[in-house]
């Protein structure tokens, strides 16, 4: 499996984080405690099995007019996860300039 993701600009990223460690201190779990680098703020733009090196160039392509991007979190979305385990996700859109 393979996703297109875009990292939160430093505000956002903390605004994030701020949430986990909430929700870990309820004892929710979070990412508050996991350091590993992939488990980061971000905005997921797609999924799919595989990208070809032109299918990659395009998206390149896609998102060098289009960035950054400045978003508005919205609801809040729930999946499950390959570890069996829930995922609580905010949905995004496009904020207006």
């Amino acid at each position: 499996m393979r996703t297109i993701e875009l990292t939160c600009d430093p505000a956002l990223d903390r605004a994030v984080r701020t949430v986990w460690r909430q929700l870990a201190d309820a004892g929710v779990d979070s990412l508050a405690d996991n350091p590993h680098p992939a488990h980061r703020p971000h905005l997921t733009l797609a999924v799919c099995g595989a990208l070809t090196p032109e299918q990659l160039a395009a998206v390149g392509e896609l998102l060098a007019g289009a960035l950054p991007l400045r978003v508005r979190l919205s609801g809040l979305l729930s999946f499950s996860a390959r570890s069996r385990r829930r995922v609580l996700a905010w949905g995004w859109c496009r904020a207006r300039s």
